[in-house]
């Protein structure tokens, strides 16, 4: 999404749509590296993810049509403030690749808040992901890890790629609906990203998590300032 807005030049709604498009692809590809990998480590949180899926991808559904009636510039520093509250997130508290987060609840337990919270955490993941194109990356990795201390970094980011896939797939239907998605973008970026998906995938499983943490961490804090900074009329 920021390479779209910042370095193809791209309108924000056009580069919401686009960047659904090729994260589908990669999300697609992270899954299938992890069911192929093995890794209990790295299997997916199911029910985390079939508790979040449906409402994000009823949001997905329902928000998309809104991105015409709301301006660039909006829908810019939309995108900028939830990068800035992730990285504050992010280089705040204890990394995600520790043994034991900082969670409040314990995922195994299946305590009645996780029914409640998820939903609603899967409501504005496929909202706001349709509106400014960002992923589960920036909203339920977080979460996940903000909300659960016995889930790993490995097992966050496995639940993300598993609900984004099919919430990106429909946002990006109604992105092409109505005009704002560059389907053209998506088939020159996705070969690529699907590689760098695989690639990444296999590192995930053998790096330290932390580095990958604060680098990710400095890098949305350089395209959070760099969005809220750029002075454009539309």
């Amino acid at each position: 999404m920021p390479i779209l807005c910042i370095g193809f030049g791209l309108d924000h709604r056009k580069a919401s749509g686009t960047s659904l498009g090729v994260v589908m692809f990669v999300a697609a590809a992270g899954v299938a590296v992890d069911l192929i990998s093995g890794d209990p480590a790295a299997r997916p949180a199911i029910l985390a993810a079939l508790l979040v899926a449906p409402p994000a991808i009823l949001a997905a559904r329902t928000v998309a049509p809104m991105i015409n009636r709301l301006p660039t510039a909006v829908l810019r520093r939309i995108f900028a403030v939830v990068v800035l509250v992730v990285v504050v997130r992010l280089f705040g508290l204890p990394p995600f690749g520790a043994a034991q987060s900082d969670g409040l609840l314990a995922y195994g337990d299946m305590a009645w808040p996780m029914f409640v919270v998820l939903p609603l955490i899967g409501l504005c993941m496929g909202g706001l992901g349709t509106l400014v194109g960002i992923g589960g990356g920036l909203i339920l990795i977080p979460a996940l890890g903000f909300l659960f201390h016995d889930l790993t970094w490995l097992q966050c980011r496995a639940t993300s790629l598993l609900v984004v896939a099919p919430t990106a797939f429909l946002g990006l239907q109604r992105h092409l609906d109505q005009g704002t998605a560059e389907l053209r973008c998506v088939r020159m970026l996705a070969p690529a990203c699907v590689v760098g998906a695989v690639v990444g995938s296999w590192v995930a499983h053998r790096a330290d998590s932390s580095l990958f943490q604060h680098a990710f961490a400095g890098f949305l804090l350089f395209v959070g300032l760099r969005l809220l900074l750029i002075r454009r009329s539309t």
